[in-house]
C-alpha cells in the first residue's frame, strides 16, 4: 500500500489543477480577511491580532476548506477511476482494500494537513507579530480549531463516498459543490422559516453555524472593542463529536463496501 500511496502522491504533486485549487482555496481561507481588514476597513497590520483574525476569518475558512476538499478528494480518490487506470493497480496484484486504503489515507493527509496549515499558520504568525489580543480567549480559539478539524474530517468522508459512487473526479467535484451549496440553501430557509438548524445534521451547515461567533463590546485599554465568545455550547459540541464519529464511520464503511463491489472497467 505504501508504494500505491507514493505513486498517487507523485501524481498529485505534479497536477497543475490541484496546485491552482490549493492556491485559490488558500486565498479564500486567509487572504480575503487580510485584504478586507487592511484595504476596506483601513486597519493597520499591527491592529490585527490572532484572536480578532480568527473571529473575522472563520466563515471564509469554511469556504476555503470546502473548495479544497471538493477538489482534492475527487482528484485523489476518483482521478484513476475516470480514465480507468485504476485497473492496472488491481491487475498488478494489489488488493482492493489496499487500493482503497491508499487513496483514503492520502486524502486525509492532504486535506487535513492543508486545512491545519490554513488554520494554524496565520494564527501563529499574527500571535508572534501582534499577540493573541483581548478579542477572544485563547481556549476558545484552540477549541474552535479542534472542533473545526473534526467537521473537515467528516466532510472529507462524505466526499470520499460521493466520489466512489460516481467514479468520476470531475463530476464528483461539481456534484459535491452543488450538494453542499444546496445544504447552505436548506439551512438558510430552515432558519428563516422555523428556527435554528440542527447543527449535527450536515457537516457544512455545522461548519457555518460553528463559525458565527457571538460578541459584545467591552471597554478595554481605553476603548470599546468586540469580545467574542464560543459560538456554541458544550451540548452542541457533543452533538458534533458524536455525529462526526457516526457519520464518518458509516460513510467510509459504505464507500469501502461499494468500492470492493464495483466493476472498474
Amino acid at each position: 500500500m505504501w508504494n500505491l500511496m507514493k505513486g498517487l502522491n507523485y501524481q498529485i504533486k505534479r497536477d497543475n489543477f490541484t496546485i491552482y485549487a490549493i492556491l485559490f482555496s488558500s486565498f479564500l481561507a486567509t487572504g480575503i480577511t487580510i485584504y478586507s481588514a487592511l484595504v476596506e476597513e483601513g486597519m493597520a497590520f499591527s491592529e490585527i491580532n490572532a484572536g480578532l483574525f480568527l473571529a473575522k476569518n472563520a466563515e471564509f475558512m469554511v469556504v476555503g476548506c470546502l473548495v479544497l476538499c471538493c477538489v482534492l478528494v475527487a482528484r485523489i480518490v476518483g482521478w484513476d477511476m475516470t480514465d480507468k487506470t485504476i485497473n492496472y493497480e488491481i491487475l498488478a496484484g494489489n488488493s482492493r482494500n489496499h487500493v482503497f486504503g491508499a487513496r483514503v489515507i492520502l486524502t486525509f493527509l492532504w486535506c487535513l494537513g492543508i486545512s491545519v496549515i490554513y488554520l494554524v499558520v496565520p494564527l501563529v504568525v499574527l500571535s508572534f507579530c501582534n499577540g493573541w489580543g483581548p478579542n477572544m480567549e485563547i481556549k476558545v480559539g484552540v477549541s474552535w480549531v479542534l472542533i473545526f478539524m473534526l467537521l473537515v474530517f467528516r466532510l472529507v468522508c462524505e466526499l470520499i463516498l460521493l466520489t466512489v459512487l460516481l467514479k468520476n473526479c470531475f463530476i464528483s467535484m461539481i456534484i459535491g459543490w452543488i450538494l453542499n451549496e444546496f445544504v447552505v440553501l436548506v439551512t438558510l430557509v430552515y432558519e428563516e422559516m422555523i428556527g435554528e438548524f440542527p447543527i449535527f445534521l450536515f457537516s457544512l451547515s455545522g461548519m457555518f453555524q460553528f463559525s458565527s461567533f457571538p460578541y459584545k463590546f467591552e471597554y478595554i485599554g481605553g476603548k470599546d472593542i468586540p469580545v467574542f465568545g464560543p459560538p456554541i455550547g458544550s451540548g452542541e459540541i457533543m452533538q458534533i463529536i458524536i455525529s462526526v464519529i457516526v457519520v464518518s464511520g458509516l460513510t467510509l464503511l459504505v464507500a469501502k463496501t461499494q468500492f470492493n463491489k464495483q466493476d472498474m472497467r
